[in-house]
């Protein structure tokens, strides 16, 4: 939880079609882009970037914008004769800041594997996956819930490794073949670098207090004045954007990169596989 590392190389990949820009940024930076994206853009884009009707900013496409660059222009001239109000404020850095963290969150709702390095996975054994989702190697259990058991903080993994509802033609009635549940690569991606890998629908925020405090939690609102989470102890709280020093959208999960052998890694993802709901 102490240790989030952002994938700087998904940060700055670019959907089909868009030019790629030829800047790097450190976690620390990009993160800082997800704070000033919080307090400078979210007010009228929301916290998924998708409050104003032809603005998906998280989709990794922009009508205006060939590159990285004129995307920061946009953030810091606004667009004239629009609600889009330049932030002049802003440095260039600080705008090319919040570009980057707009394009690690396109990654994190589209399919992230291509972009992080996933080991070649060994055959993995449910059984030993198991043993270690619930051993405190793992400590998955203290966020993440699988049927009645384990915490409520983070998404239920309960039918991680079922196939989307509605898709795949009906069980394959019709000639149509059936959905397929998640790829192990995409599976061990999540695990490898939860930030790039984060769904839309499971935003977490940290939150540093002007006293220091420091609360992370599961996203549920967001407005001019205050922030709504879901917090640690599965207990709903709001915070007032006055009382904050601090705040900037990221997973509070840790990556499994280096403390997960390859072996082990392969372990878990088959476990997940396996759980498929009722």
């Amino acid at each position: 939880m102490n240790r989030i590392r952002l994938i700087i190389s998904a940060a700055i990949l670019l959907s089909a079609g868009v030019i790629l820009a030829q800047h790097s940024f450190t976690p620390e930076e990009v993160a800082d882009g997800g704070r000033l994206y919080g307090a400078n853009c979210a007010g009228c884009h929301g916290p998924k970037g998708d409050a104003v009707s032809g603005a998906a900013l998280m989709t990794g496409s922009f009508k205006r914008a060939t590159s990285d660059d004129d995307l920061a222009k946009l953030v810091r001239n606004g667009i004239p004769n629009t609600t889009m109000q330049p932030r002049r404020e802003l440095t260039d850095t600080q705008a090319a800041t919040i570009v980057a963290y707009l394009r690690l969150m396109s990654i994190s709702s589209g399919t992230p594997s291509a972009a992080i390095a996933v080991p070649n996975l060994p055959p993995g054994d449910a059984t030993r996956g198991k043993a270690i989702f619930e051993s405190s190697k793992g400590d998955c259990s203290s966020c993440h819930r699988v049927g009645a058991n384990g915490s409520r903080f983070g998404p239920e993994l309960t039918s991680i490794g079922a196939p989307p509802r509605g898709g795949g033609g009906g069980g394959g009635r019709g000639g149509a073949p059936p959905a397929a549940g998640p790829s192990p690569q995409n599976l061990a991606a999540k695990l490898l670098e939860p930030n790039a890998s984060m769904a839309v629908a499971n935003r977490y925020v940290r939150l540093v207090e002007k006293n220091g405090n420091v609360v992370s939690g599961k996203l549920l609102n967001e407005d001019t004045f205050a922030i709504q989470i879901f917090d640690s102890k599965e207990k709903l709280a709001t915070y007032q954007k006055s009382g904050l020093k601090d705040y900037t959208f990221v997973s509070p999960m840790p990556s499994y990169r280096g403390k997960l052998s390859p072996q082990e890694l392969s372990d878990v993802v088959s476990y997940l596989i396996t759980l498929k709901g009722n």
